[in-house]
Order: structure tokens, then C-alpha cells, then sequence
């Protein structure tokens, strides 16, 4: 091998790497699945919420004073919100998930109605958009720890 071969062998192998030629497997869906849920555990605080509706006078009240109050634990597979009055339980499960920290989830009430919701990991904070009325819209939970 002359000297030309072994400077271009060694440019491209650097490029290589360079470029992220790592040889190492990309992440199974479950793989990703499961770094969300795990990244989801643990305290959350309501922060935002808009909802795409207007919301029946009631709700928009309760709504209103749930902003900064409502705190949101998740274990992985249950969540509790509690908040000014108000304490709900719920399952869920994550599932889809992106290498870049996108998802989605559905969350069952006890009578077993499903809530579609889609969300995004930005710093401390989740994005999240639910899909089922009457609490069609997007939010912002903050995390509490």
C-alpha cells in the first residue's frame, strides 16, 4: 500500500467516525418506549393548559384554579392528579416513542374511556397535547422535584 492509500484510508475512517459511524445498533421501539416512561416518573406541575374548545362554565373554573396547584405523580404505570379539590387516579401506558423525546399515551379512566394524548420532552418540561374532549387542547407540566 503506497502512501496516497494510507492517507485516503485514514480520511475516510475519520469521516466516518466524524459522521457518527458507530457500528452500535439504533434503539428498538421499546427501547425508546421505554426511556419515556422512565423520563416521565416522578412529580409534574400543571403549568399551561389551553384547551382547543371552550370549555362549559364549570370547567373553565375548575380549570382556572388548577393552573400552578395540580400536581401530576406518575409511577410508570398509574398517575395521581391532585389539586384545589380535586384528586383523580388513572392508568396509563406510553405507546410510541422517538429517539428526539416525542410520544404518545393513552390514559384510562376507571370506567375504561380512553384519553389519546401526545407529548414532547423540552428541558424540565413536557409539552403535551390531549386528543379526547372535553379536555381537548395543549399544556405545559413542569417538573416538581
Amino acid at each position: 500500500m503506497n502512501f496516497w492509500n494510507i492517507c485516503g484510508a485514514t480520511v475516510t475512517a475519520t469521516a466516518l467516525v466524524a459522521c457518527g459511524a458507530t457500528g452500535a445498533p439504533p434503539d428498538t421501539p421499546e427501547q425508546k418506549i421505554a426511556r419515556a416512561s422512565e423520563r416521565l416518573r416522578g412529580s409534574w406541575l400543571l403549568v399551561e393548559f389551553r384547551p382547543e374548545e371552550q370549555l362549559e362554565p364549570v370547567l373553565a373554573s375548575l380549570l382556572s384554579v388548577q393552573i400552578g396547584r395540580l400536581t401530576v405523580i406518575l409511577d410508570g404505570t398509574n398517575f395521581v392528579a391532585q389539586g384545589v379539590g380535586v384528586r383523580a387516579s388513572r392508568q396509563y401506558v406510553v405507546n410510541m416513542a422517538t429517539s428526539n423525546g416525542d410520544f404518545t399515551a393513552t390514559i384510562v379512566d376507571p370506567m375504561g374511556v380512553k384519553y389519546g394524548v401526545t407529548g414532547a420532552f423540552q428541558g424540565q418540561d413536557v409539552v403535551f397535547t390531549s386528543q379526547t374532549s372535553p379536555w381537548r387542547g395543549s399544556g405545559r407540566l413542569q417538573r416538581a422535584e
